[in-house]
């Protein structure tokens, strides 16, 4: 029988700008969250050609059991997250912690 996929997927357009760290930041926060085990991290700055405008984000983060996408645009004030699990995962508090982070703050959804 095959493995059913657990998906959280959403798009916000109230996004306060965070830089590169803090995007890790968060997403190493749901990786906790998730309980799941890191392969591999990919993650870059994408330099927009407008001078002076705040640089879009990319972050991949592949699980052994899922895998983690995090997209911004600064100048649409626009940030993307994508997560596809094997395992489930409380859906609720992944969206609280998106939605807190999309308007400026980090949250330990854990309460660490």
């Amino acid at each position: 029988m095959p493995k059913r996929n657990f998906r959280y997927s959403k798009d916000r357009f109230d996004f306060e700008y965070h830089s590169l760290d803090s995007c890790l930041e968060f997403c190493w926060i749901l990786t906790h969250t998730l309980q799941v085990r890191l392969v591999s991290v990919t993650a870059y700055e994408v330099i927009d050609q407008v001078p002076g405008a705040d640089p879009g984000i990319t972050i991949i983060m592949i699980f052994l059991e899922s895998s983690l996408s995090l997209h911004t645009w600064p100048g649409e004030k626009k940030i993307s997250l994508d997560i596809v699990s094997c395992k489930k995962f409380d859906k609720l508090i992944v969206d609280k912690a998106f939605r807190l982070f999309s308007k400026g703050r980090i949250v330990d959804v854990l309460g660490n």
